[in-house]
This record gives C-alpha cells, sequence and structure tokens, in this order.
C-alpha cells in the first residue's frame, strides 16, 4: 500500500475559486449610510477523485473535497459608541448536495456521504479540521497519464487549523428526503451587557464575526457510478448578520436586528478513470 502523508499534496487538484460579495442595501438605507456595506467571500476547494474496488468486487467512484472558506466582515462593521453595534456575523450556514444536471440533490442510493469535518465544537480558540482514507487494492485517479493509478491500495490524510474563539461549530449533516446533505453553521457570539458600577454598555462582539474568518471543510462523497457528465456538488452559503442597540428606557434592554442573504455555487469535478484489475 502506498502510504504517504504527501499522497493528497501531490494527487489533489484545486477545482474552483468562488467569489461573492453579500450587499446589504436595506441597513444602509435604514441608518443613512452612505459607505457600501459589504461581505466578501471566497471559497477555494481542491478534489481527489479517484476509483476503486470494494472486497465484494463492487466499483466506487469517490470524492475528497477540501473547501478553504475565507469570509470578510470588516466593511460592514461599525462601532457607534457603547449602545450600537453592527453590523457583525452571527451566522455563516454552509450546506452542500451531490446533484444531477437538472440541479436536483441525488438520492442517497446515488450518492452517498463518507464523512465531513469540522465536528461539533464549543469553546475553543483554535479548531484542527481533518480528512484521511485507506483504500485497498486498484486505485484509478487522474495523473500523467489518462488511466493513471496505483496497484495496492493508498493511504492518505490532511488538516489544517483555524481560528475560532467565542464561534460555536453546529455540524447538523443528515438525511433530507433520503438525500444526504453536509452542513455546518458557524455561530459567533454577540454583544451582552456589560454592567458597571455607574453605568453600562455593549460588550464587543465576537472579533471573528467583523474580521476575517477562514474555516476549512472536508467532505467525502462515494457514488456507485458516473451520474451525468461530471461529479456536481451544489454548495449554498447563509449569511447572517445582526445590528445591537442598547434601550436606556425605563429597564435596560439589549435589542437585535438581523440581516441574511444567501448565495449559492455549482462546482464541477470530473470522473476519475475506472481502476484496473490487473
Amino acid at each position: 500500500m502506498t502510504d504517504t502523508a504527501d499522497f493528497w499534496q501531490f494527487r489533489s487538484n484545486t477545482v474552483g475559486t468562488w467569489h461573492n460579495d453579500f450587499h446589504f442595501q436595506r441597513w444602509m438605507a435604514e441608518h443613512a449610510e452612505a459607505a457600501d456595506h459589504r461581505l466578501h467571500l471566497e471559497v477555494t476547494t481542491q478534489a481527489f477523485p479517484c476509483s476503486t474496488h470494494t472486497l465484494d468486487g463492487e466499483l466506487r467512484y469517490l470524492f475528497y473535497l477540501a473547501h478553504y472558506c475565507v469570509f470578510n466582515a470588516s466593511d460592514v462593521y461599525r462601532q457607534d459608541g457603547s449602545d450600537r453595534k453592527g453590523l457583525y456575523a452571527r451566522t455563516y450556514a454552509i450546506q452542500t448536495h451531490v446533484v444531477d444536471d437538472a440541479g436536483h440533490p441525488l438520492p442517497y442510493e446515488r450518492a452517498s456521504m463518507v464523512s465531513n469535518s469540522p465536528e461539533n465544537s464549543q469553546g475553543v480558540t483554535t479548531y484542527t479540521s481533518s480528512m484521511s482514507a485507506s483504500l485497498d487494492g486498484n486505485v484509478g485517479m487522474f495523473g500523467d497519464q489518462p488511466t493513471a493509478g496505483v496497484s495496492g491500495g493508498v493511504s492518505f490524510g490532511t488538516s489544517k487549523s483555524f481560528a475560532m474563539a467565542d464561534v460555536t461549530i453546529v455540524n447538523d449533516s443528515n438525511y433530507e428526503n433520503d438525500v444526504n446533505a453536509s452542513r455546518w453553521t458557524f455561530e459567533f457570539k454577540r454583544p451582552d451587557i456589560d454592567q458597571g458600577v455607574f453605568s453600562s454598555e455593549l460588550s464587543p462582539p465576537a472579533a471573528l464575526a467583523h474580521a476575517t474568518f477562514e474555516p476549512v471543510l472536508y467532505e467525502a462523497w462515494s457514488l456507485p457510478e458516473p451520474y451525468g457528465e461530471r461529479f456536481t456538488l451544489r454548495m449554498t452559503v447563509d449569511v447572517g448578520l445582526e445590528y445591537s442597540t442598547l434601550d436606556r428606557g425605563l429597564v435596560l434592554r439589549h435589542q437585535w436586528q438581523g440581516y441574511g442573504s444567501q448565495a449559492t455555487h455549482l462546482l464541477d469535478v470530473p470522473y476519475p478513470p475506472p481502476p484496473s484489475r490487473g
């Protein structure tokens, strides 16, 4: 078996980089802001598609994917004294499905999710997302020749750490109507009331809620046969922002208002060649 920590590095390929700007004109209008309040998203995806035969001889097409995300919310944040904070990120929710040529999610028997990362996490300042695989037998993959492959199996691993102080990860990947989906929600700590002896004010939100947040997502999918011309993954990103105010009426109250936006991207990955039976 070929066993090297560098196998992912040498065999994976960048299959696309996706850019999107979320604009919040409604917030600008309500608060008479002239600046262009936008949140920038960038996702670079690396893929290692391969094929192998299971122990019972069944052919499987496997797609190992790494999504390197960059959310930059610095342009939307304003800290207006001690009583107003916003806009800041409250949640980033990311979901992926394998879809057909018409954009419909494939059922479980046609595309099954093998694993994904990160898992649920709370109360840590750094998280290490990881993915590994060990495949026996002959493995088909892209290489210098169209039918390049490895005989005797292969194993690999890859990991990446990212900062997540005051961020909670919720991984609720599951089945929806017999369809697999990877789903992650990153929840940021919102401002709270700091009550002092002589005065009170709003605490700031999580630093990553109005700065650059760079989570790394891994997922692995298994297909019994090619479906369509290419393996197509649909990624949907929901951005939830908030604006907090401190109401100094008869009762001191923390109020917040939410704003949301969504973007979708289709990622195509060629099917790898089948493994040899030699």
